[in-house]
């Protein structure tokens, strides 16, 4: 179909997420096609408008847009500011699915870290915090952290994909099977810090983006920003889910975000990095 229609970002991710085509959609495609989420090739946009192309319309699981609808109700419950980070928040930029996620990542800030944790106590999830080490600390209760890493993982007791063996006290090893998470059994909350209306980059507190920039909504959905999300990345450009989420979001960001991204890398990376533009 070469029918092309112009759409708010917001109302063509909205399409997205609650799998009801507007009437501009429904009268480009000139009927209505019974389905629960649907994604259209996005051929350009601005801050005004986004231009769908509807010769390719690609059908996406339910259960890839229910994990972020869970998410949303989820964190409502706990209270505190968070922004969907890693691959989930790239495709959320795109307003496409580019790939499966092996896992759900969180950002949130530090000074919430004792009531995240309490949180997914009482709600029975089994916490671990990477210690630098080969094993995990089980966390028991809000007392009981050695806080030595920027991260824990939270998961739900039965998820098939996580196993846990105990080597002494309450240090565990891990080994997964890196399928793709197909429901909300399994969360790694990342903390950041914030100050004075400014994100600092966990890896460089020199690096650092106006809290606006760095948490963009998607219809209702906090996401950190991709220039953020990709400068996470850029430690690991040797994985192909993260050169591929470069590859995808690069063309889709504003100059201003190219800018801050080039010249957040050049001060990580002062020998060269091949993402930084020559």
């Amino acid at each position: 179909m070469e029918t092309e229609t112009q759409l708010h970002p917001l109302t063509a991710y909205g399409i997205l997420r609650c799998g009801t085509p507007n009437p501009p959609l429904r009268q480009a495609a000139g009927r209505y096609v019974t389905f629960t989420l649907v994604m259209c090739e996005v051929v350009s946009h601005s801050l005004l408008a986004v231009k769908i192309n509807l010769k390719q319309v690609l059908f996406v699981e339910v259960k890839y847009m229910g994990i972020l609808n869970q998410l949303d109700n989820f964190m409502a419950d706990i209270k505190v500011d968070y922004a969907l980070c890693g691959g989930y928040a790239i495709d959320v930029f795109l307003g496409k699915k580019t790939r499966p996620h092996k896992d759900l990542d969180v950002a949130v800030f530090w000074e919430d870290r004792d009531r995240i944790v309490q949180h997914m106590l009482n709600q029975g999830w089994d916490i671990y915090e990477p210690c630098g080490t080969a094993y995990l600390h089980k966390i028991h209760d809000v007392s009981n952290q050695k806080c030595v890493r920027d991260n824990i993982w939270c998961v739900q007791s039965g998820n098939p994909h996580y196993k846990f063996t105990k080597h002494e006290r309450d240090m565990y090893a891990v080994d997964f099977d890196n399928s793709e998470q197909s429901k909300l059994d399994y969360i790694e909350f990342l903390f950041n810090t914030r100050i004075s209306g400014l994100f600092l980059y966990r890896r460089n507190h020199d690096i650092t983006r106006s809290l606006d920039n760095a948490i963009l909504k998607i219809n209702n959905t906090p996401c950190l920003a991709p220039e953020l999300v990709l400068l996470y990345k850029s430690t690991a450009t040797d994985n192909t889910d993260y050169q591929l989420d470069f590859n995808n979001a690069i063309n889709e960001m504003n100059d201003e975000q190219l800018v801050w991204l080039q010249n957040s890398l050049i001060a990580m990376f002062p020998s060269g990095h091949e993402w930084i533009k020559a």
